[in-house]
C-alpha cells in the first residue's frame, strides 16, 4: 500500500470475495515498567485491546475476535487475573470475542517480576468500504479528533525518563492532578474507538481515520 495503514488487509476467496480481513498486533511496550511501580495492572488489559482494534477500527473494519499473550519469568496469578480481566472488558467495548489468553513462564528471560503483553486482533470489512477513501478526500473536508483518556500506551519511555530527571516519585500528588498519585494519573485504561469510528463509516460520513500512536 502505498501509505502506512497500521491495520493490514487480506482479502478472502471464493463466496466471500467481498470481504476483506483487516488484523493488527501490538505489544504494550514501556507502560507495563509504570504498572510494576505502581502495582496496578487492571488498565493494562484493555489497554492491549485498544491498540489492535483501533487500528482495525481505522480501517473501517469490525473487530471480530482477539487473542492476548503475557510472557512472565514466573505467574502471578493476582496479576494475571487483572490483565486478563481487562482484556476481557476491552473486548466487550469493543464488540469483539475474546478467543484465547496464552501464558508462558520465561525463567532466564525477564528481570524478577518482568512479563511482556501482546495481543492479536482481527476484523473484516467489505472490500468496497475499506478506508481511507483517498480518492474522496478533497480540500476542505473536517477533521475529528476524539478525546483521549490521557497517554494512552504511547510515550512512557519519555514520560519516565522525564520522571526520573525531575526526581519525582510514583506515589507523590501529581503536579498535573493533585487529586491523584502520579502513578494512578499515568494508568487510566486506553480509550477504544471502534465503535463510535465505525457508526460513522458504515453511515458513509467517513472517508478516512488513523489511531495518532507510535509516532501515527
Amino acid at each position: 500500500a502505498p501509505y502506512a495503514a497500521r491495520g493490514k488487509t487480506c482479502l478472502l476467496g471464493g463466496a466471500d470475495a467481498n470481504c476483506t480481513l483487516v488484523s493488527s498486533t501490538n505489544a504494550l511496550g514501556t507502560k507495563l515498567k509504570i504498572a510494576c511501580k505502581v502495582g496496578d495492572f487492571s488498565s493494562l488489559g484493555v489497554d492491549v485491546v485498544a491498540l489492535c482494534v483501533n487500528d482495525i477500527a481505522a480501517r473501517g473494519a469490525k473487530p471480530l475476535f482477539f487473542h492476548e499473550h503475557c510472557s512472565v519469568e514466573k505467574l502471578d496469578a493476582h496479576r494475571a487475573m487483572q490483565l486478563v480481566t481487562g482484556v476481557s472488558d476491552g473486548c466487550t467495548e469493543a464488540g469483539c470475542k475474546f478467543l484465547e489468553a496464552g501464558m508462558a513462564e520465561l525463567p532466564g528471560v525477564f528481570a524478577t517480576s518482568g512479563f511482556d503483553l501482546v495481543g492479536f486482533g482481527v476484523g473484516v470489512a467489505d472490500k468496497s468500504r475499506l478506508l481511507p477513501r483517498t480518492q474522496d478526500m478533497v480540500a476542505g473536508d473536517f477533521i475529528i479528533g476524539l478525546p483521549s483518556s490521557g497517554l494512552h500506551s504511547n510515550g512512557y519511555s519519555l514520560v519516565r525518563a522525564v520522571i526520573r530527571a525531575a526526581g519525582l516519585q510514583y506515589s507523590q500528588a501529581a503536579p498535573f492532578d493533585p487529586t491523584r498519585s502520579l502513578g494512578e494519573a499515568l494508568l487510566p485504561a486506553s480509550r477504544i474507538y471502534a465503535r463510535s469510528v465505525l457508526a460513522l463509516a458504515e453511515a458513509g460520513l467517513l472517508k478516512g481515520a488513523a489511531p495518532v500512536a507510535r509516532g501515527g
